[in-house]
């Protein structure tokens, strides 16, 4: 077993543009809240607006897999 004594070297993780843009909504506001009127997810109420686009963005991703309703 390791120990914190035996660290070398630490180096500073930075996102790559990749993680940039998959954490970032790439459909618009109005886009996501249309496709959640359409397939009215249950979503918890006290998520920040971040969190929310970023969940009806992932749900967007994979749209084709709710049935139509």
């Amino acid at each position: 077993m390791e120990t914190l004594d035996n660290i070398a070297t630490i180096t500073k993780y930075t996102k790559t543009q990749d993680e940039e843009q998959m954490s970032k909504p790439r459909k618009s506001a109005e886009k996501l809240n249309h496709f959640h009127a359409e397939y009215p997810f249950k979503i918890n109420p006290t998520l920040s607006d971040e969190r929310r686009m970023s969940l009806l963005q992932l749900l967007y991703d994979y749209k084709h897999i709710w049935p139509v309703l």
